[in-house]
């Protein structure tokens, strides 16, 4: 889902964490319109978090995906914790967007595993939710 910046704002767009959780991964490609894999994500992290809300779907864990990002926010790592509501970085058109935006999309999994190889934490049996399901603000039907 793309989400673009709020009128009013200026120049600046924060993205900021959706729920409590832990950034999970980042990786940093700078704007091409040409870019394809994880390149097209631009400057891109993922949170991980426990599902705050089973009874919208059963699964153990939701990963939050924030990619285009212009930058990350100050302190803002690997295996860093996050609160609910703190800037984790900048709107920007990093990777293939095509105009400043944050694409944010989610997964859920009930298998998180750990990994300290080249391809990083990542989710086992992964499927795609709408973000809409837990951000009400997000009320468009495009996914």
């Amino acid at each position: 889902r793309d989400v673009a910046p709020s009128r009013g704002l200026g120049d600046v767009y924060k993205d900021s964490a959706w729920c409590d959780g832990v950034i999970a991964r980042m990786m940093s490609h700078p704007e091409d319109s040409s870019a394809t894999g994880n390149a097209s994500l631009g400057n891109c992290l993922f949170l991980h978090s426990n599902n705050p809300n089973k009874a919208i779907n059963g699964s153990q864990y939701v990963r939050a995906i924030y990619a285009h990002m212009d930058s990350f926010a100050s302190g803002i790592a690997e295996n860093v914790s996050v609160k609910a509501g703190q800037c984790i970085g900048y709107m920007g058109k990093t990777g293939n967007a095509k105009g400043v935006h944050l694409h944010f999309a989610m997964q859920c999994s009930d298998k998180y595993v750990l990994n300290n190889s080249i391809s990083g934490n990542r989710y086992e049996d992964i499927n795609w939710i709408n973000p809409a399901s837990y951000l009400p603000g997000l009320n468009s039907p495009n996914p």
